[in-house]
Parts: structure tokens; sequence; C-alpha cells
């Protein structure tokens, strides 16, 4: 994936489903996307509502603790 464009680094926004498959496992594209942010290869846009929704099905749909959402959400400059 290139990053370089006419107006500056790549811009991505992800949405929840995205997130929720990055998290459950370390195969495939959400997986990767999420690396890729990690690695500061785009700059990865989000909403404070996106935020709540992901700690939301984090907390429901994977059972995470609290301090395993917050460490995951603050990993990356969002």
């Amino acid at each position: 994936m290139s990053t370089a464009r006419r107006g500056g680094p790549l811009k991505v926004v992800l949405d929840t489903s995205a997130y929720f498959s990055a998290f459950r496992g370390t195969r495939g594209v959400p997986f990767e996307l999420w690396q890729r942010a990690l690695g500061r290869e785009y700059v990865l846009l989000v909403s404070s509502a996106i935020v709540r929704e992901l700690a939301d099905v984090l907390r429901s749909g994977l059972r995470w603790p609290e301090a395993e959402i917050i460490a995951q959400l603050t990993s990356v400059d969002i």
C-alpha cells in the first residue's frame, strides 16, 4: 500500500467491524490495517463515537477487561 499522496499522507477511517476483526485475530486485512496504523504508515482518523462504540463491542463481544480496552485504544494516536 503506497502512502504517498499528492496532498500529504494517506488518511484512513476504519469502522468498528474492522477494529473488531483486527482485535480478534492475527490474520486478515483488518489485522494488517491495524498493524500499519501502529507502524504509522498512514494517518488513522477516528471519532469519539467510533471509540465509544468499539469499547462497548470489545466489552460485550470479546469480554475484554477495561484495562485491555484502554491499552488498545491508546496504542496509536487517535
